[in-house]
Order: C-alpha cells, then sequence, then structure tokens
C-alpha cells in the first residue's frame, strides 16, 4: 500500500512515485506487459494511447520513450468520432453533412468523392456547438463530378488535436 502517490507528465511519459521507496516498476501499455506483480495498486491506461509508459517508483530518473510520436506530430492526435449524416444528390447539387461527435472544437472537414480513378475533393470549416463540431454543409454542382454512378465519400476531419474520418457513397446521376 502506498502513503503516498504523486504523479507528474514529462514529454508525454507518466512517472508515478510513492513515498515509501519500492523498487521500481514499470508498466507498458502497447505490448500489454509488465514486471509487476499486483495489477490492483497500479493505474489503467487508456486503451487508445499508444505506446504510453509510466514508470512507479520514486528512484527512477532514466525514463525514455518508445513510440514514434515524438518524430510524428500524427501519432498523438485524438481520435475524432466522424459521422456523415447526409449525402445526396438534389437535383442538380449533391450535399455532404457531417458532425464530430466527440470533440468540440474548431476545425477543417475535407469531403473526398472517388470513384474509379476520378477524384473531387472539397473543403469546408468545422464549428463547435454545444456538444459537437458541425462540418459546414458542402454543396457541389452536378456538373463538377466527370461521371455518373456510384462514388465513394470520405469525410476527413482535422484539427491541431485531433484527426477522423467516416466514409458513405452517394449515386450521381
Amino acid at each position: 500500500m502506498y502513503a503516498l502517490l504523486g504523479a507528474v507528465v514529462v514529454m508525454g511519459l507518466i512517472k508515478i512515485s510513492n513515498s515509501s521507496g519500492d523498487e521500481n516498476k514499470q508498466i507498458t501499455n502497447n505490448n500489454q506487459t509488465s514486471n509487476n506483480t499486483d495489477s490492483s495498486t497500479y493505474p489503467s491506461f487508456d486503451k487508445t494511447a499508444k505506446n504510453e509508459t509510466a514508470n512507479l517508483g520514486a528512484n527512477d530518473e532514466s525514463s525514455e520513450k518508445t513510440d514514434d510520436a515524438a518524430t510524428d506530430p500524427q501519432a498523438t492526435l485524438a481520435e475524432a468520432a466522424v459521422s456523415i449524416v447526409d449525402a445526396s444528390q438534389y437535383g442538380e447539387e449533391v450535399e455532404v453533412r457531417a458532425f464530430v461527435g466527440n470533440i468540440i472544437a474548431e476545425g477543417t472537414c475535407w469531403v473526398v468523392f472517388t470513384m474509379d480513378r476520378e477524384q473531387l475533393s472539397k473543403e469546408v470549416s468545422a464549428r463547435p456547438d454545444a456538444s459537437t463540431s458541425i462540418c459546414e454543409t458542402l454543396v457541389v454542382p452536378r456538373s463538377e463530378f466527370a461521371s455518373t454512378g456510384v462514388w465513394s465519400v470520405e469525410v476527413i476531419y482535422t484539427n491541431d488535436s485531433a484527426k477522423g474520418s467516416a466514409t458513405t457513397s452517394v449515386e450521381i446521376k
């Protein structure tokens, strides 16, 4: 049992120490292995985090980050839960409506239409509302599509701290 438990986050690593001077123990979430013997006394880790390492013990000052987050800024982005509400053709216009359910922040929504080797990309702003981020409704003239048929529609949301996407299809007539 720990008499005092403290946590410090340094460069993405979580350092947890106790005042009782127990031996250093390490838990690594990525490969689900640990060298501790009593898992009930250690913190649980977010299953979506990649390669997070926690060092347990008051005297351990030599921690090294073992993932690619230091060299790849995309590795540290949160997962944005994108939902496409509508992707349909209305007369001579194609409309796409989408939102991000777990992020309340400004961002950018890229809408990418693909069929065979043809691709059409558009960008709209995302704005926060009370509980989500809403991608502005995208309206594309039918004349911008090179051919008729079923097109794949991918909506990709990005901002400085999150990224995510969703895919559906739309028939262009």
